[in-house]
């Protein structure tokens, strides 16, 4: 398949493009918002700036391809194999990591915490919840508030989350964040993500 009959079918309402072979397809630019590329073969695709808001792309082949600047907020990469993938820029936001293949992918660590982790364990929380104080002004004070039952420590901050996951007040202790790196080692052995 082609860009030309992708998008041509998409324009006509087609969704389902599971198991599609798309090996070196030049999709720069395209919207392929709620697309499902299950299974798809993307190996050397350029994907620069492409929409990919909510795709399924669970167990899709994207080796060596060119997600630069790509959207793929809330898209599913379960099981995806981005070996040599371009990441760079690419919007990560509440995507699904779960089991993907990032050997080799080029992507930073703040990227990768801002997809979506759902559950981690208590001493994987009890670091990212460190790692969100150190980023924001009062940030161990406002966590121990909200560990006390207070409102959220982001409340009234105009600065962001720096991770995704879901936080548990019994796992706040105050204390220096482990380095980034070991964060990310640890959130990667959880939900088996290959780095």
């Amino acid at each position: 398949m082609n860009r030309a009959e992708l998008l041509a079918r998409y324009a006509a309402g087609e969704r389902n493009f599971r198991g599609a072979n798309l090996i070196g397809a030049n999709l720069t630019s395209a919207d392929l918002t709620g697309t499902d590329l299950t299974d798809a073969k993307l190996t050397c695709a350029d994907l620069t700036c492409t929409d990919l808001t909510c795709t399924d792309l669970t167990d899709a082949k994207l080796t060596d391809a060119k997600l630069t600047c790509a959207k793929l907020t809330d898209a599913n990469l379960t099981s995806a194999d981005l070996t040599d993938a371009k990441l760079t820029c690419a919007d990560l936001t509440c995507t699904d990591l779960t089991d993907a293949d990032l050997t080799r992918a080029r992507y930073t660590i703040p990227q990768v915490l801002l997809a979506r982790w759902g559950d981690v364990s208590p001493v994987l929380c009890t670091a990212l919840m460190q790692l969100g104080a150190e980023s924001i002004p009062d940030g161990e004070d406002l966590f121990r508030i909200w560990a006390a039952g207070g409102s959220c420590p982001y409340s009234g901050v105009h600065i962001g989350r720096v991770a995704n996951f879901r936080e548990s007040r019994e796992h706040w202790h105050p204390g220096r964040a482990p380095r980034l790196w070991v964060i990310w080692e640890l959130l990667a052995r959880e939900k088996g993500v290959t780095i």
